[in-house]
């Protein structure tokens, strides 16, 4: 997640825990538990905003939707980063 100004200069930010991911581990006989991750089409996971005046726009950025635990510093271009959505900061910002 990047926080910008009007300009697109980022502001803040921040990395947000892998979402869209269920994970599970099940019991094998006679083995060590499997443990198993399916990608969800849709998913949701929770913001918290600070408070940062002339912040314009809320930026959200997969950056390695194939491998999840290997990701890419925000702002570095690559094939696989996706942009998941620009949303407008809250009006009430000062």
């Amino acid at each position: 997640m990047e926080i910008e100004d009007g300009a697109g200069r980022k502001l803040f930010s921040e990395s947000i825990a892998e979402g869209g991911v269920r994970r599970g581990v099940h019991a094998q006989p006679s083995e060590a538990p499997a443990a198993t991750r399916t990608p969800m089409d849709t998913f949701s996971f929770p913001v918290r905003l600070p408070i940062i005046g002339g912040a314009r726009r809320i930026r959200f950025v997969d950056t390695r939707p194939d491998q999840p635990n290997d990701l890419l510093a925000f702002g570095k271009t690559s094939p696989a980063e996706v942009e998941l959505g620009v949303f407008l900061y809250p009006a009430n910002a000062p």
